[in-house]
């Protein structure tokens, strides 16, 4: 395989990709400067210098990862390699704890904007009904002082079906 396209392959990848041989030494890689070192430079566990293909979690360069290994055996191949995929735990979880912030802020927003409006229609209401009874006892309380100053309280009862008006003049 052409050193170029290799190269132009594992450019595409996000996250850190090495392509050793059965010797453990770096053949390929994305990272700058791997090329040609041996696995047992890299900062990491010493059991992914043994470790057959699959995935393990563990700690490299300092930081909690997970390291994918598969096997590659090409055609007209006497030795085998192996590419090692390296994950950070940090940047494997980096996205879904945007999500969770953006979500927080989304919520936190609705609830407040909810809590002002349930207060703005609150108030606008109880205001008006605070008006309303104070005109209603002023009306009340002027009937009562008018009726009570003449020394006569009179009921009215209009009949809707006859139109007849009673008045009883209570003394």
């Amino acid at each position: 395989m052409d050193k170029q396209q290799l190269s132009s392959i594992l450019d595409q990848e996000s996250f850190t990709t090495l392509i050793v041989d059965n010797r453990n030494r770096v053949v390929g890689s994305n990272e700058a400067g791997m090329y040609g070192k041996n696995l047992a430079d890299i900062e990491g566990d010493e059991k992914i210098l043994s470790r057959q293909e699959g995935s393990y979690n563990t700690v490299v360069n300092g930081k909690s990862s997970k390291v994918v290994i598969a096997n590659l055996n090409p055609e007209n191949s006497w030795n085998g390699l192996r590419i090692i995929s390296i994950f950070t735990v940090s940047d494997i979880t980096r996205d879904a704890n945007q999500v969770f912030r953006l979500g927080a802020v989304v919520i936190t927003a609705s609830l407040i904007f909810a809590v002002v409006l349930i207060y703005a229609s609150a108030s606008l209401l109880s205001g008006r009904l605070l008006r309303l009874s104070k005109l209603m006892s002023k009306v009340a309380t002027t009937i009562f002082l008018s009726a009570k100053s003449l020394s006569v309280c009179a009921v009215i009862w209009i009949s809707k079906s006859s139109g007849m008006k009673t008045v009883w003049n209570i003394a």
